[in-house]
């Protein structure tokens, strides 16, 4: 490295500044020029007035004998080298650039260089071409092995004063070929000479002699071509991800084996009954969550935060794969997905054009009054005993809704109420019910489901029960005997 140093020193020697202005520049012509400390230069110069004083300036080509018996031999520039050949006393050489300084450097003697934080040797009679910088080799390459102290063999290329790509034989017959990272092996094929153990924060291996890895050895992701071995025994062959098995082959110590896919260190089999039991865990708090929100939360606005999930499960076994309609849109939809979101939910819809849809909405509700689902001409029941589920948009600022329901559920709601009545009341009295007719032989039920409870007035006569139920001040009165409409006025 001093021999290099000096190689650089002595180029820089070369130069000699000119001033900067000069009056004029006299025709240029080949001459020779001694100077007092026995350097003697032959070739072409430049006759030019500075700052008043007769000069004579380097220019063109030439050859500059050194007292010290080296010589430059190549093209100035206002005094100063450009490019040429460069030999030294000692047999050195050098063919290039002088500024910067890059060309093809030939050592007739060994010396060293440093190269990252270590120093390496190069051998006589070898050359580096490329780029030097403040001393020492920075771009480029030797056109041998590089040694260093500890005995590592380097052959290849060198950026920023680093190692950056080649092949590596260590001292213990281990071999790296590929590139470096601030000079240390990074990326590449790396084959073990001999028994190593690889330890790492999640691992600790047992690598058999002769073994190669390709991959990125400083994280250990890469694939081993024969079994390395575990703390426990166990023998693994194929790709590693950061020292932990990805994808291969591993034979357990207890004689079982098993290929394929590792998931965070769990071999398949491992993986599969894991994901088996967050299945079942999944399966059973989602089970947990619609109990809850079905018996709790299901007429909460909102719903409450802890009935979120049950709720966003109930209204996806509903709604998903289902036709929907949304309150402003006369447009039917078929949604495709639900998802939660931080302020609610957003459903994927498929238009009847085929165009996909998503809606927002920030509350899932449950009803069991249909006419929260659609106007309803009919009369219908306070207990009709079903859950109508929908979604709900409110619109900030104002007191409008967007409402998404099913669109059965607003077909089938008057078959829903003449199904209730008929059941309930048979046929004929059901159908007028459901009509609001009131007919004699109704009983007091029946005509309060049409006319509302009004006024009722109970007494017995001749054994009788005699009911009168008016509405305002009488002008409406229906008379039951024995619970059976008899007379009435309206």
């Amino acid at each position: 490295m001093k021999r290099l140093f000096l190689f650089t020193t002595l180029l820089g020697l070369l130069f000699i500044a000119p001033e900067e202005n000069f009056a004029q520049a006299a025709k240029q012509k080949t001459t020779t020029i001694k100077y007092k400390n026995g350097d003697k230069y032959v070739g072409e110069i430049k006759k030019v007035i500075d700052y008043g004083q007769k000069k004579k300036y380097k220019h063109g080509n030439g050859v500059m004998y050194y007292a010290n018996g080296n010589s430059f031999d190549g093209n100035w520039n206002n005094d100063s080298p450009s490019y040429g050949t460069y030999q030294f006393a000692n047999g050195d050489c050098f063919k290039g650039s002088l500024s910067p300084v890059k060309g093809q450097f030939t050592f007739a003697h060994e010396g060293f260089v440093k190269i990252g934080n270590k120093i390496w040797e190069y051998p006589a009679s070898s050359s580096f071409d490329g780029e030097l910088k403040d001393g020492n080799v920075f771009t480029g390459s030797f056109d041998c092995a590089l040694t260093n102290i500890a005995g590592d063999k380097f052959t290849g290329t060198i950026e920023s004063g680093q190692l950056d790509r080649g092949t590596i034989l260590f001292a213990n017959g281990d071999t790296f070929e590929g590139s470096f990272v601030q000079s240390a092996p990074s990326s590449g094929k790396y084959r073990y000479n001999n028994t190593t153990k690889k330890v790492g924060t999640t691992y600790k291996w047992t690598i058999p002699a002769g073994c190669t890895f390709k991959g990125d050895v400083r994280v250990f992701t890469g694939t081993v071509d024969m079994e390395i071995t575990n703390e426990t025994g166990d023998k693994f062959v194929g790709k590693l991800l950061n020292g932990i098995p990805d994808e291969g082959t591993m034979t357990f110590a207890n004689g079982t084996t098993e290929t394929g896919k590792w998931h965070d260190g769990m071999s398949p089999s491992v993986y599969k009954a894991y994901l088996a039991e967050q299945e079942r865990q999944e399966a059973i708090n989602a089970r947990k969550s619609l109990e809850a929100y079905v018996k709790y939360g299901r007429y909460e606005t909102g719903p409450k935060d802890e009935y979120w999930p049950g709720a966003v499960l109930k209204l996806s076994q509903l709604f998903i794969g289902k036709k929907v309609s949304i309150s402003f849109d006369s447009q039917v939809y078929t949604c495709k997905d639900i998802r939660k979101t931080e302020s609610g939910i957003e459903m994927l819809c498929t238009g009847e054009d085929g165009q996909s849809k998503m809606f927002n909405f920030d509350g899932i509700y449950c009803t069991s009054n249909p006419s929260n689902i659609r106007s309803i001409s009919t009369n219908y029941p306070t207990d009709l005993g079903r859950r109508f589920y929908y979604a709900i948009y409110h619109h900030p600022g104002k007191f409008t809704v967007t409402n998404c329901y099913l669109v059965s559920d607003q077909q089938n709601i008057p078959t829903y109420i003449k199904d209730y009545y008929i059941r309930k009341f048979g046929s004929r009295y059901g159908t007028a019910v459901l009509n609001k007719k009131v007919e004699l032989g109704m009983t007091l039920e029946m005509v309060q489901e049409i006319q509302g409870h009004g006024h009722v007035t109970r007494h017995v006569a001749l054994g009788r029960e005699i009911i009168v139920l008016t509405y305002g001040w009488g002008f409406h009165s229906y008379t039951f005997v024995n619970n059976r409409l008899t007379e009435y006025s309206e």
